[in-house]
């Protein structure tokens, strides 16, 4: 075996097109060769041609092949530096692999060295002589190259004008870019910044809300104190435009007692709002004292993070402009004093607390208090302009035996979600939006009957009271002020909304209001305005104490005329008998059935008779109505309305529903 021999073989695989072949041959006779090297210039010569040929079969293999055959090339100039066959065959495979101006940098090298007058040796004159034919190549290699680069830089300006006449920042009015970015969050804001320097230059010092609302609720890593820093520094470069609002998350707890505080003493003048998410650890008792310390000027306090319940109701008193707490997932260790709580500015609260789950903790604060105060029943009371009051998972029943809100008279919203309370809490008249869920367990007893239907809420326009196994037709009568008698059959009357419902000669309903007659209904109509309930949104799905036949004043004006959003899922008796009663909802848009007893035929005759004077209806929702076939819904579909339904094929994995789109 010898070096010449797998040349030999080499060359003839190369011609033969099976290159891999070839690379072997040459690779083995270059190992042959360097291990009978013997000085001399023909040794040399003979690497250098293995080199050229394993360099040319590795470049007609292309892709990664060719960072081999540049290795190759540059081994060749190592060989023989004044041969130009190296720098020729190293540009070629750099113009290969997209890097004309390191080949054209290349090979002005190589002539720059050959043909230079201090290496005008009899050796340089020798090794030029021999390659006046290659030098010639070089020059025409460079020639080709300087037009390759001077092409690419043409069409790289040509790209970057292009993008700069495509750039919106370029294109449209500041003022619409502005309000377009105001609808990003701050994560893609951020992204934005490393587009270009224009764009970074343009939302570190044009755009007025980059830096307003920190956000790192989608933040991928922990973010680090080094970033808080630097954003905190580009807001205050804008003394118009600083930080109003920040949301923490996936802080370091390791960090977290050092960062935290910092941040808050440097945005305590400007910050208006303040979130710590889920993903943000504890909340301790120092860090709701050096929040209500510091952050003076707050306006919206959202923690939805573990924290206790007595430390933010301690130091609420502090945060003077306080408008808007929202605590979840607080925990409970002793009794809360709500009648304590002393706040002139807030206007909604929203609490959603758990005891914690120990049973010495559970007694202390359910099982031995003393007897409640008359304070006690009246919470809340020293929070004059609250308007929305939200109570998720609370004992309230265990705590205080029932509450009397009345005299909170800008009380707007009310919501008890998944409590535990025994005596119907006595509301102010005043209140638009109620809201009582999931209470399946605790029997509703009122204060009083008498005192219920003294102020009933006239001014409801949306009742929620899904998921109540208590509640009966009875509590809605006196939650709506409808006066009915028990025990009494009354043929051709009813009682709504504190007036009595008779029919006339043409079998309408005519309503009559207390102290008037039902001859002289529209003498006392000019003499004073009715009070008409204008309740818009009602939801009594899974209610199991009602039914349809319970329900019948829903079908009584004025009740039906103003809804437009219908909840009546899970309802018993709800069949297609009483699909006729729907043509009293003249303005509904949204009807929920879901899982009762209506048929095809009931289906249609609703969406014929319901909502009439808006169009009909929009919404359907029919999940889990077994009697309901796909025919029915086509031809609920042809009408407008969109259908919402459980595929039958899906309906055992516990799939939701199919929306059918007109």
């Amino acid at each position: 075996m010898s070096a010449t021999a797998e040349e030999e073989k080499g060359i003839k695989a190369f011609r033969e097109n099976e290159y891999l072949k070839a690379i072997e041959h040459f690779s083995l006779a270059i190992t042959l060769t360097n291990k009978q090297r013997i000085p001399g210039s023909s040794t040399i010569a003979q690497l250098h041609s293995l080199h050229a040929y394993r360099g040319q079969a590795y470049a007609k293999l292309g892709g990664t092949n060719l960072k081999s055959a540049l290795m190759d090339a540059r081994t060749m100039i190592k060989l023989s530096p004044l041969n130009p066959g190296g720098y020729l065959a190293a540009g070629k495979f750099l113009t290969q692999q997209g890097k004309p101006t390191d080949a054209l940098k290349l090979v002005r090298y190589a002539l720059a060295m050959i043909e230079s007058p201090f290496r005008l040796d009899a050796e340089a004159e020798k090794a030029m002589k021999r390659n006046v034919a290659n030098i010639e190549q070089l020059k025409e290699m460079e020639g080709r190259l300087e037009a390759l680069v001077e092409y690419a830089a043409l069409e790289d300006e040509k790209r970057r004008r292009g993008n700069m006449e495509l750039d919106p920042l370029r294109l449209l009015p500041l003022e619409l870019v502005e309000i377009v970015f105001r609808e990003m969050d701050f994560r893609t804001l951020i992204r934005c910044m490393r587009v270009s320097r224009s764009w970074n230059n343009y939302f570190k010092n044009l755009h007025s809300s980059t830096f307003e609302h920190l956000d790192f609720t989608l933040a991928r890593t922990p973010p680090k104190g080094v970033h808080f820093t630097n954003y905190i520094r580009y807001s205050q470069r804008r003394p118009t435009c600083p930080i109003r609002r920040i949301t923490l998350s996936r802080l370091d707890s390791n960090e977290l007692s050092k960062l935290v505080p910092n941040i808050i003493s440097a945005t305590a003048p400007s910050l208006h709002e303040l979130r710590f998410t889920q993903g943000f650890p504890f909340m301790d008792k120092g860090l709701v004292e050096t929040i209500s310390t510091f952050m003076v000027n707050l306006k919206s306090l959202q923690i939805n993070c573990e924290v206790q319940l007595t430390n933010i109701l301690r130091n609420i008193h502090k945060l003077v402009h306080l408008e808007i707490l929202k605590c979840t997932h607080a925990s409970l260790r002793e009794r809360p004093a709500f009648q304590k709580i002393q706040h002139p500015k807030i206007h909604t609260l929203h609490l959603d607390a758990h005891v914690e789950d120990d049973e010495e903790t559970t007694v202390q604060i359910f099982g031995m208090l003393p007897p409640a105060d008359h304070d006690e029943n009246k919470p809340f009371h020293q929070l004059p302009n609250l308007q929305v009051l939200e109570l998720h998972q609370w004992g309230i029943s265990d705590v205080v035996p029932g509450w009397d809100l009345r005299n909170m008279t800008k009380l707007r919203s009310f919501e008890l979600v998944r409590t535990s309370f025994s005596m119907f809490p006595l509301l102010p008249p005043t209140l638009t939006n109620l809201v009582i869920v999931d209470n399946p367990h605790t029997p509703i007893r009122a204060h009083g009957m008498d005192d219920l239907r003294d102020d009933p809420l006239l001014n409801l326009k949306q009742l929620n009271v899904r998921k109540n196994r208590c509640i009966t037709a009875d509590t809605l009568h006196i939650l709506l002020g409808i006066n009915t008698q028990a025990g009494d059959e009354m043929e051709g009357q009813e009682q709504v909304g504190g007036g009595e419902v008779t029919l006339n000669s043409n079998n309408m309903h005519e309503i009559t209001y207390p102290h008037e007659s039902p001859t002289s209904t529209t003498a006392a109509a000019a003499a004073q305005p009715k009070q008409q309930l204008k309740l818009t949104r009602l939801d009594i799905s899974s209610c199991p104490h009602l039914t349809f036949a319970t329900l019948d004043f829903l079908t009584v004006l004025p009740i039906s005329t103003h809804l437009t959003y219908l909840n009546m899922s899970s309802l018993r008796s709800l069949d297609d008998h009483v699909s006729r009663e729907f043509i009293h909802f003249r303005k509904l848009q949204q009807l929920e059935i879901n899982y009762t007893d209506i048929s095809g035929i009931g289906l249609i005759n609703i969406a014929m008779m319901a909502g009439r004077d808006v169009g009909g209806l929009r919404i359907i929702g029919v999940a889990g109505c077994l009697r309901v076939g796909r025919d029915a819904i086509e031809k609920v579909k042809e009408g407008g309305a969109v259908v919402r339904y459980l595929e039958p094929a899906k309906s055992r994995a516990g799939a939701w529903f199919t929306a059918l789109h007109p």
